[in-house]
């Protein structure tokens, strides 16, 4: 008697057949990562002011209102003059649109504060915000205010370059401008097209 074959399995459509199912639940996860970052950046972002400028020059007789390419061209002297259209220098208050951020002292959110950082990005989750000074307005505020982290806020005040007031004894502002008696309120996000356009 002879010994009897033994059956072999074809295991060859079983093998690709699992690579398959590997393949596509790599897929499906890469597929669902993406989805999550494209779903969280975009509830994360904000509007980007950086190359807005004002419809309107002016928001009462003393007061200037300028968008973020006006504030890093106050950096030449000329230019803060024609800015200005006659009001006397010590009389001038601007008023700028922008995001409440963190300044040199980190600050917790509804926490009183003297000092925020105003910017016209706040980057997003998966992206931090871009801390160019030029792109930063130092406020120091003339009462305290409650600190709300990215908030679109409207501020008020004098401006003035960073060196000068390092000159004046204050202490070395993070941004290229501050501005001194400053006030601070919440805005709304259709104040952006309403006073401003690229």
């Amino acid at each position: 008697m002879g010994a009897e074959a033994i059956p072999v399995r074809d295991t060859s459509h079983t093998g690709r057949a699992a690579g398959m199912r590997e393949i596509t639940a790599i897929a499906i996860l890469a597929a669902l990562a993406v989805a999550l970052a494209w779903f969280l950046v975009s509830t994360d972002m904000r509007s980007d002011l950086s190359a807005l400028r004002p419809l309107r020059r002016a928001t009462d007789p003393q007061t200037i209102l300028v968008g973020w390419p006006e504030m890093r061209a106050l950096q030449n002297p000329q230019k803060w003059s024609e800015l200005r259209q006659g009001i006397r220098p010590a009389d001038i208050r601007v008023r700028m649109l922008g995001y409440m951020m963190q300044g040199g002292t980190p600050a917790s959110e509804g926490k009183e504060i003297n000092t925020f950082v105003l910017m016209p990005t706040t980057g997003h989750i998966l992206r931090s915000d871009s801390r160019n000074t030029d792109d930063m307005l130092e406020v120091w505020l003339r009462r305290p205010a409650r600190f709300s982290d990215r908030e679109l806020v409207w501020v008020s005040g004098r401006i003035e370059h960073a060196a000068r007031a390092s000159l004046a004894g204050d202490a070395s502002p993070a941004a290229s401008c501050v501005m001194r008696d400053s006030e601070v309120w919440p805005a709304e996000q259709r104040e952006i097209t309403r006073w401003f356009a690229p």
